[in-house]
């Protein structure tokens, strides 16, 4: 799939189209019965309990495809304020940056998080992080990843500041389905809470310096489609999902 297809125009009319109206409020009212339901069962048990352990900085290897870890670069830092808030959401970070044969360097942030069953502990989308960093995000869009063994559905952002333009694909999990919406991930959540569960998730997000979007967003799906296949079996449907 073409990326630059993916970039959202929210452009013409503002009128919405009844059948759009109709599914989104029913969308709506659907998830709010699911979470008035979920309300009455707190959940408590933890879903990575039972799970192998994960270590990000196993599980990711330092080489694949064409691949190899640069530790001479080092990925943009976050302020002390977002760091603080992102030590307190999540239990485990990776942050590396990789370099194929030809130069090109890629980006690649994981944060993981035991605990996704409110919007306290959920993880981050990269628009407040980057806008907090002093970014402006120019477009927004959605695609999906052709992989071997599932789509994977992102998102793509290009942001920038007067001296970095960055285009951004990214990610969610909530357990073991890669989830982009905010109702999609609140529907989730509530499912597992009226099975009394807590799931776990995860924000990827891959991205490069580089004013050629579209060709950027083509290596991001080679790096990301390479990662997939060199990922653990195990653990691959946690960070990739398990979308049919």
């Amino acid at each position: 799939m073409d990326s630059t297809s993916a970039i959202d125009g929210l452009r013409g009319s503002s009128a919405v189209p009844p059948v759009l109206d109709r599914r989104a409020f029913v969308g709506a009212a659907l998830m709010l019965s699911v979470s008035a339901l979920a309300a009455f069962r707190a959940p408590t048990k933890k879903l990575a309990a039972g799970l192998p352990p994960l270590h990000l900085g196993d599980a990711v290897p330092k080489q694949f495809g064409s691949w190899q870890y640069d530790g001479s670069v080092v990925p943009l830092l976050a302020s002390p304020d977002v760091e603080a808030q992102v030590q307190r959401i999540y239990n485990q970070t990776l942050a590396r940056t990789y370099r194929d044969l030809t130069g090109n360097r890629i980006m690649l942030m994981i944060a993981y998080g035991e605990d996704q069953a409110d919007a306290t502990t959920q993880v981050h989308q990269p628009e407040l992080c980057y806008a907090a960093q002093g970014f402006e995000v120019l477009r927004r869009g959605r695609t999906v990843v052709e992989l071997p063994r599932n789509r994977l559905p992102v998102v793509r952002l290009f942001a920038h500041t007067s001296e970095r333009p960055e285009p951004i694909t990214y990610w969610t999990t909530v357990a073991d389905r890669a989830l982009n919406t905010e109702t999609e991930r609140r529907l989730a959540r509530a499912r597992f809470a009226l099975q009394g569960q807590i799931p776990d998730g995860m924000l990827v997000r891959v991205s490069s310096i580089d004013a050629n979007e579209a060709l950027a967003f083509r290596r991001h799906d080679d790096f990301v489609t390479a990662l997939a296949g060199a990922v653990p079996g195990d653990l691959r449907p946690r960070i990739f999902g398990r979308n049919a």
